[in-house]
């Protein structure tokens, strides 16, 4: 194994929980930007939530394997390679 994962949480990102949130409509929201910038292979939309040492978990979703990519650099290069 030899990683150390540091989750991003709030005080490391540098914000604060809002009150007034709704996770359904937050959701929602994420995930019709992230299928927009799928569809369009819009490669900078898709990482830009990213970390530097975020990890993508694919299971068959992109690239018919089972895989884990770690850091946005790796998560860039495979969907450069896979959304044509």
């Amino acid at each position: 194994m030899g990683h150390d994962v540091i989750l991003p949480t709030l005080e490391r990102l540098g914000v604060d929980a809002p009150s007034d949130v709704s996770v359904d409509k937050v959701a929602t929201r994420w995930f019709a930007a992230f299928s927009a910038a799928v569809q369009d292979s819009d490669v900078t939309a898709i990482t830009a939530p990213f970390t530097d040492d975020g990890n993508w978990k694919d299971i068959l979703a992109l690239t018919w394997d089972l895989r884990t990519l770690v850091g946005k650099e790796a998560v860039t290069r495979m969907l450069d390679a896979r959304l044509v």
